[in-house]
């Protein structure tokens, strides 16, 4: 039983293999990508669901999720190409090199996927730039202090210990509970995001403002001047 479990999963590897090669590794990692962060929305969904009663899966919600992980995969790509072109280590006797390269992802590429982030998604759900640039001020400094709390140890791994084809897939597996983090604190809303979004007028109660029926002396038409010469 354990050597077909061996052969089944040696062929399972031979046959993924070429997808780690050549062009094929862009095309893995940018829908990788896409996958992962509809699935950590899905997973965040699912929560929702249990939590409040009559809110319902929104799969538009998660098709922007995909979206914008898709767009961020070609950046993944050639950045770790770019970090290992720039700052070359392999193993513990290259760990200042990796150590700086940790430094330059969380410095650089950190705060730009931040603001990709928020900046997409706002844009494929409709919302204006201020409305997103709003929502990114608000959120940023919270998204960036729990990045710094993660991923520093996890790219650490990466640098030291990953082959350079599969960084992309290990940061992707890593991701399905960072990105279910990211889809709460994208779509937890904040009050004033949601009345700038809902410009309608409302009552205390939430509702939308009934106008008030007329009075009975707003039908009572008013005398002309030819009237008025006609009282006795």
């Amino acid at each position: 039983m354990a050597s077909g479990s061996g052969r089944w999963l040696r062929g399972l590897w031979a046959a993924g293999q070429p997808l780690f090669q050549g062009r094929a590794l862009l095309v893995t990692n940018t829908l990788g990508c896409g996958v992962l962060m509809a699935t950590g929305d899905g997973v965040r969904q699912s929560w929702e669901i249990r939590s409040r009663p009559g809110q319902k899966f929104d799969p538009r919600r998660s098709a922007s999720m995909f979206a914008v992980g898709c767009s961020m995969g070609p950046f993944l790509h050639y950045w770790y190409l770019w970090l290992d072109h720039l700052l070359p280590a392999s193993g513990l006797r290259g760990l200042p090199n990796i150590l700086r390269k940790v430094l330059v992802d969380q410095l650089v590429a950190s705060p730009m996927l931040g603001v990709w982030y928020f900046l997409g998604i706002g844009c494929l759900e409709g919302q204006t730039l201020d409305q997103s640039c709003q929502e990114l001020r608000d959120k940023f400094w919270e998204f960036y202090k729990a990045d710094w709390c993660v991923w520093p140890a996890a790219q650490l791994v990466n640098f030291l210990f990953v082959p350079p084809q599969f960084r992309v897939t290990y940061i992707n597996g890593l991701t399905l509970g960072w990105d279910t983090y990211l889809s709460y604190l994208k779509y937890r809303s904040l009050p004033h995001l949601s009345s700038e979004a809902d410009p309608s007028p409302q009552t205390s109660g939430g509702g939308l403002r009934e106008e008030e029926p007329e009075g009975p002396m707003q039908h009572v038409a008013r005398p002309s001047c030819e009237d008025k010469s006609q009282v006795p």
